[in-house]
């Protein structure tokens, strides 16, 4: 299977990353710390300086996004799940699948 990596669609994903870190940065502690862990990457892509995949290892703060405190803020794991799923050049069907499993449990355990 081949990888589609498209830049421009990276560059709209990292873009609303960085966007809902900024808008709860300085209200929730955890959100701070992945700003300042993912924006030298979120900043490489919106410069064009990454053009290819990169390994899931380059990227920090999973855990708060997918587990943590993060992951109850409206909008916030899915606009990571979209940025992670492009830039690691990951199968977006079973990232997807993974969303929604975790979805589908916050619904159930609110």
């Amino acid at each position: 299977m081949a990888v589609i990596f498209e830049v421009d669609r990276l560059k709209k994903e990292a873009q609303a990353l960085r966007d809902i870190l900024l808008k709860y940065k300085d209200k929730e502690p955890d959100a701070n710390l992945c700003f300042n862990a993912l924006d030298p990457v979120i900043q490489r892509v919106l410069y064009g300086k990454i053009t290819k995949p990169i390994s899931v290892d380059d990227i920090d703060c999973d855990y708060y996004f997918i587990e943590g405190s993060l992951r109850p803020i409206h909008g916030m794991l899915s606009a990571y799940v979209d940025f992670i799923d492009h830039i690691t050049g990951q199968d977006t069907d079973e990232r997807r699948k993974r969303l929604a499993a975790i979805e589908i449990e916050d619904e159930q355990n609110p």
